[in-house]
């Protein structure tokens, strides 16, 4: 699979200012020919970049609940294979593994649901204790979580195949429904949730706690001793970005 994958950045009317800080550090950090389309409701009243384009899943209702619905719907009107799926507070703060991705596109099949590209698969083998190496992706380690695994469904960065992703997205479900319920369907479901360890495709921000965007964070979720450059920080700030 050499073609781009791809990705799909889920937001909502409330979080639609954060693609402006999104769209700069995906194109600084990823890649600015890789398309890019923001699922979301209320149209940016900002420009987006060239590679970004948004579609809007209609008029929001303003409930967590929307989120399984609506995306349910968009994704079975598709035909993409496989894709990357991203939230809108999930900035890449270093530069992406180009390398590494290739080499995940190259082993992705029908038996594969999901492949992690960020560290939350090593990340969580402490509390799960059911994730196990099974060789190597490229160079890098290969993880694999086993099947009555936690947290199989994950809102952070991954490649998903579509058939999968649909598979366990319910009507009326919001993210966290989806994390939580979804994940215990899909115990012992014989699909593989793949992940790496040592090296990442992205390391990205959980930037937006408890709702509160007017502090927003820009640490590397689960590695916090490291964080985006403080003079790219200025640099949006100069830019009116932030």
């Amino acid at each position: 699979m050499k073609e781009k994958i791809k990705v799909y950045v889920s937001t909502s009317d409330n979080y639609l200012n954060l693609i402006k800080i999104f769209q700069f550090l995906f194109n600084k950090f990823w890649d600015a020919e890789q398309e890019v389309v923001v699922l979301g409701y209320k149209e940016p009243d900002f420009e987006l970049e060239k590679n970004f384009s948004f579609h809007s899943m209609g008029k929001s209702r303003h409930t967590p609940n929307e989120w399984g619905t609506d995306l349910k719907k968009y994704f079975e009107s598709i035909d993409d294979e496989h894709f990357i799926l991203i939230f809108e507070d999930n900035f890449p703060v270093i530069p992406v593994n180009h390398s590494l991705l290739n080499e995940i596109k190259k082993i992705l099949n029908d038996d594969i649901g999901r492949f992690c590209i960020n560290n939350s698969i090593e990340r969580s083998r402490g509390y799960t204790g059911t994730t196990r190496q099974i060789g190597h992706v490229g160079n890098i380690p290969l993880l694999e979580c086993t099947q009555n695994s936690d947290y199989r469904l994950s809102g952070m960065p991954s490649i998903w195949q579509r058939k999968y992703f649909l598979k366990y997205l319910q009507d009326e479900w919001s993210p966290w429904d989806w994390e939580v319920k979804g994940s215990e369907f899909a115990r012992n479901d014989n699909y593989k949730i793949l992940g790496t360890a040592g090296s990442h495709v992205v390391y990205n921000t959980l930037s937006v706690r408890k709702g509160d965007l007017t502090n927003i964070d820009f640490r590397i979720v689960d590695d916090y001793e490291r964080s985006l450059d403080e003079s790219i920080i200025d640099e949006m700030r100069e830019l009116k970005i932030l």
